[in-house]
């Protein structure tokens, strides 16, 4: 590893401490910020990163008071959905689904009951995660309803590097990007049939990470056409 990849690999580690003392941590945050430190270097090849591409369902829409009650997950890497490796978890909180979110994303309460409580959920996602790219549609969202589970566990947080299809989308499009771009077009489901992606089970969590996961295998086809080879090129002009 390159002195200044290892030098972002430990400052990546040290934001995760979101203002705490990450030593306090329990010793599977210890292993994820370990993982932090020996990430990816820039030069790696696309065809060698490591993604996981991820969605969640929520409570609600405000980080601060609702909490994720489902969440799927899945590998991408060689332009491949490992798809023996995907993930599909209800989390048993205290806080029920407003009437609204379950209109959205069909998960009704009781459903949660057999869930995995936060304090494992929280383990099982860092483990899970590693110092590999998170993507997502808009995952700055999905990152912060995370995080604050993440915090509540462990007083710390997430801080992998993140890549956005819906700012990719538009990028890709518009490479020197216009006064104004119409954000409807580039709605996951508008973007899904723009690039001939069938979406049986939207609104749900693995349903949008899967379709999340083959829309960015279309995208990475593009990028390599356009010359795009590296981590670094990638997240340069995208991330």
């Amino acid at each position: 590893m390159k002195p200044l990849d290892k030098f972002r690999g430990l400052s990546r580690a040290w934001r995760a401490s979101a203002g705490g003392d990450p030593s306090d941590a329990p010793a599977f945050f210890q292993r994820y910020l370990q993982a932090l430190e020996q990430q990816q270097p820039m030069s790696t090849p696309i065809r060698e990163i490591e993604f996981v591409v991820l969605d969640s369902e929520s409570t609600g829409t405000d980080p601060k008071k609702d909490r994720v009650v489902s969440f799927a997950a899945m590998r991408v890497q060689a332009y491949e959905i490992k798809v023996s490796s995907a993930v599909d978890w209800r989390i048993r909180g205290q806080m029920p689904s407003s009437g609204t979110s379950i209109e959205i994303h069909g998960v009704l309460n009781r459903e949660l009951e057999d869930g995995m409580p936060e304090a494992r959920f929280v383990e099982e996602l860092t483990n899970y995660v590693g110092a590999a790219i998170l993507v997502g549609y808009r995952p700055g969202f999905d990152v912060a309803m995370l995080n604050e589970s993440v915090k509540d566990q462990t007083g710390c947080r997430l801080t992998n590097r993140r890549l956005d299809v819906h700012e990719l989308g538009m990028r890709l499009d518009h490479p020197i990007k216009p006064a104004f771009v119409n954000p409807e077009d580039y709605r996951l489901d508008k973007m899904c049939e723009r690039y001939d992606i069938e979406q049986p089970d939207r609104h749900t969590a693995m349903g949008d990470a899967y379709a999340t996961a083959i829309l960015l295998l279309k995208q990475l086809s593009r990028l390599e056409q356009q010359g795009v080879k590296t981590m670094k090129e990638l997240m340069r002009r995208y991330g």
